[in-house]
């Protein structure tokens, strides 16, 4: 396979997951400030924060409807939904013989959806569409899994989907870590917070079902970083992640930086450190992954989401 071709094949399945976690976290988010007391200190601008993308919103006013407008339909984000289907749809098209064939269909319909539906003028109309996103990349991926061969092109999607959704739960998980309630003890307030963040994630029945009833930020925080029942841990990614390296060919070349990405979140350090470090190690993966195995020009569509732009120290 040419390296253009892999790229192109590990960036359609980083697009598409992003967009599905881009529509979770918008419903994470909107869930959390629903629920917060009036004296919480968290806002809609905290969002650009923590996916990175503060330097490309260009909007003098960081309100609700200006933000949701970036991140869902602006053409001038890469990032946006509008924008990750968009550049995933072109990938798919030059992609065909590698792909299931209803694969384009479907990603194509999305993205006709998408620019459509993408000015919502209600946070209903938000949801719907949000939702729609979310159902449509559920049934691509289970064309992936159902009817793609388990060869090379499986395992960069593989690598690609994810590499991207362990981003994404760190992100949903450092929403809350950010978030300074004025109690910490209202514990109605906690848990609705923390059962924010496992809906987002389709994670609530899997966590009542496995764990407990009883929903408990450290228990939560665990179950998301370290089950490896559940398809969304940050665990379970790093497994996918390690399988799908070895299949690739000369695997030891992602070696140190498997390692990297194993040995990454000190369980010590509060989460938001946690969370930062878990980011830089799977940017540093991305980056080893695409030294060894892409081409170097930089002739692909860029990548404003490098993860945390300015990650803490770890």
């Amino acid at each position: 396979m040419l390296a253009r071709a892999a790229e192109n094949l590990y960036w359609m399945a980083r697009y598409l997951e992003r967009a599905e976690n881009t529509a979770r976290f918008i419903n994470s988010a909107s869930h959390v400030l629903l629920d917060l007391p009036p004296q919480a200190n968290f806002g809609w601008a905290n969002l650009l924060e923590i996916v990175g993308l503060k330097e490309l919103f260009q909007s003098t006013q960081a309100d609700e409807e200006a933000i949701m407008h970036f991140l869902i339909a602006d053409p001038d984000n890469p990032s946006s939904l509008l924008s990750c289907v968009a550049f995933a749809r072109e990938n798919t098209r030059t992609l065909r013989e590698w792909l299931p064939g209803e694969m384009w269909e479907h990603i194509n319909r999305l993205y006709l959806y998408l620019k459509e539906h993408a000015q919502c003028r209600s946070r209903r109309e938000r949801y719907v569409l949000l939702n729609h996103v979310i159902e449509q990349r559920h049934i691509i991926i289970g064309l992936v899994e159902g009817t793609l061969p388990h060869d090379l092109p499986f395992q960069l999607i593989r690598l690609g989907r994810n590499l991207e959704r362990a981003d994404m739960t760190t992100r949903i998980l450092d929403l809350h870590a950010v978030i300074a309630q004025p109690n910490q003890h209202d514990a109605q307030s906690l848990q609705s917070v923390w059962l924010s963040s496992l809906n987002s994630l389709s994670a609530y029945p899997s966590y009542r079902r496995l764990i407990s009833m009883d929903i408990q930020p450290a228990t939560v925080v665990h179950f998301l970083l370290h089950d490896l029942r559940f398809p969304r841990s940050v665990a379970y990614c790093r497994q996918e992640i390690a399988a799908g390296v070895a299949a690739l060919p000369r695997p030891t070349r992602l070696e140190p930086a498997l390692h990297t990405l194993r040995s990454a979140c000190p369980s010590e350090d509060d989460l938001h450190v946690q969370m930062d470090c878990l980011q830089t190690a799977l940017a540093q993966f991305h980056r080893a992954l695409q030294t060894h195995y892409f081409q170097p020009d930089a002739w692909r569509v860029p990548l404003p989401l490098e993860f945390a732009a300015t990650p803490a120290a770890c």
